[in-house]
């Protein structure tokens, strides 16, 4: 799981225990990039108790099960194929897809991804469920895309009073959207947004290759055969319209914003999936008819189950290794927050970057976290400043202007930024390094972090 979900799990846990939806106590902030997902995470606190978190990668495991089966559903009966033969095969060919490590690790992550995708599944595929799409904003500030694409899809099909509904809805979901954000925070716009655009970006370059990241990672094998099945039967692509025009819609929209992370990929998963899925059954029914022998039909079942286990083995060692690095850096966070716990009164403030699994295991702390995920003064000053930050604290002029700015009691600091704030005239007079614990080894930049302290803080 990532740090970052770890930012929904204290609101969730603070919903169950104080009824507040908020990250720390002590203040009301839009933290959540998800409005729905802290509410949505009580299902599996409900289910597995006080020790939920240690289930969600199960949890979320089944969600994703969930849309690939939709997907595979749906496929079935926009080709009226429900042979159990030609459902194995395409089952076949879609788990490897399934068990790959950029699906089972970030749509796994313990963000809000899994449940994206089970309503995605149910939204943009052909069906009778398409009113949902304009909602999804709730999941997802960009879910609302969905609900573009059904509005651009009944005008592909002159379906004028479904474009009507379709509207009236995209405006009713954004109006209910923003009105639960004044209502819970006093802003309809997710702090986690905000603090992103004071990022630097090298915008030209990104979208570039964004673009081709996200359109072509995972996807070779269903884009090769949808390619085919369009070869095959020229027309058909146009009952898929709705998935593809959502599919190029996301596509644009992260390529323009130049976020290409990984944990942005496994949404397009479901379209591809679906069009794997459908492009797979018609062509059974092409080349397989009802009355092929048992040998013929054999024959691909045996083939995808080898290609199957082939590819589930080459991901596992990577999946593995992930899990592992988790619980380094989980154990890691535990044992930091634990130090700053006891030695630092709560009144004290803590500059740091990594704020998710900090604010899990130290709720009490007073973190001002960088870039401002939770800190809508971070995100203000940073805004003023005239240039654009970097990801984390590398860059001296940036370090110098927080410190003079916030005046921070305590900073919590990775090597690199360590080595920047060194170059700041006067540093090393004004903070001393008290503390340097192991965090990810196997990782140079992260190996450790470092606790500098200012005016003998420390007890």
């Amino acid at each position: 799981m990532f740090d970052d979900a770890f930012i929904s799990f204290r609101i969730t846990e603070n919903i169950r225990h104080f009824a507040k939806p908020n990250l720390f106590l002590y203040q009301d902030v839009y933290t959540s990039t998800s409005l729905l997902y802290p509410f949505l995470n009580l299902i599996p606190a409900w289910i597995f108790g006080d020790g939920w978190i240690d289930k969600m990668s199960i949890w979320n495991a089944a969600l994703l099960a969930i849309s690939i089966f939709i997907c595979l559903f749906r496929a079935g009966k926009t080709t009226g194929n429900f042979q159990p033969g030609h459902q194995l095969i395409t089952l076949l060919l879609l788990l490897p897809w399934f068990f790959e490590f950029r699906n089972l690790i970030y749509a796994n992550s313990g963000l809000e991804t899994a449940w994206y995708m089970v309503l995605l599944s149910i939204s943009i595929l052909p069906g009778k469920t398409n009113w949902l799409a304009p909602w999804l904003i709730f999941i997802r500030p960009e879910g609302w895309l969905a609900g573009w694409a059904v509005l651009f899809d009944s005008l592909l099909k002159r379906n004028f009073r479904e474009s009507r509904r379709t509207l009236i809805q995209l405006v009713l979901s954004l109006g209910f959207w923003a009105f639960a954000g004044w209502a819970l925070y006093g802003t309809p716009i997710p702090q986690s947004l905000m603090a992103k655009a004071n990022h630097l970006i090298d915008r030209p370059n990104e979208i570039a290759k964004g673009f081709s990241y996200l359109l072509f990672s995972g996807h070779s094998i269903p884009l090769a055969l949808f390619a085919f099945y369009c070869y095959q039967f020229p027309k058909s692509w146009k009952s898929d319209s709705l998935t593809l025009i959502w599919a190029g819609l996301y596509l644009f929209f992260y390529s323009i914003l130049a976020a290409w992370w990984p944990w942005y990929l496994p949404p397009l998963f479901v379209a591809f999936w679906f069009i794997g899925a459908k492009a797979s059954l018609t062509l059974c029914q092409k080349y397989l008819p009802k009355n092929s022998s048992k040998i013929r039909l054999t024959m691909p079942i045996a083939l995808f189950t080898i290609i199957g286990i082939w590819q589930i083995k080459a991901e596992l060692p990577k999946i593995q290794e992930a899990s592992k690095a988790f619980e380094i850096r989980k154990i890691a966070s535990q044992s930091l927050c634990q130090f700053l716990i006891k030695s630092i009164p709560d009144s004290k403030k803590i500059l740091l970057e990594p704020l998710g699994m900090n604010a899990w295991f130290g709720p009490s702390l007073q973190i001002i976290d960088y870039p401002g995920l939770a800190n809508p003064k971070m995100v203000a000053y940073l805004s003023t400043l005239p240039w654009k930050v970097p990801h984390r604290l590398t860059d001296p002029r940036t370090d110098s202007a927080l410190l003079e700015k916030f005046k921070p009691d305590v900073l919590v600091l990775w090597p690199e930024e360590v080595n920047a704030f060194k170059k700041i005239s006067g540093f090393e007079n004004r903070y001393n390094r008290i503390k340097i614990l192991p965090y990810y080894p196997a990782e140079k930049r992260m190996d450790s972090v470092s606790i500098f302290q200012k005016n003998q803080v420390l007890n």
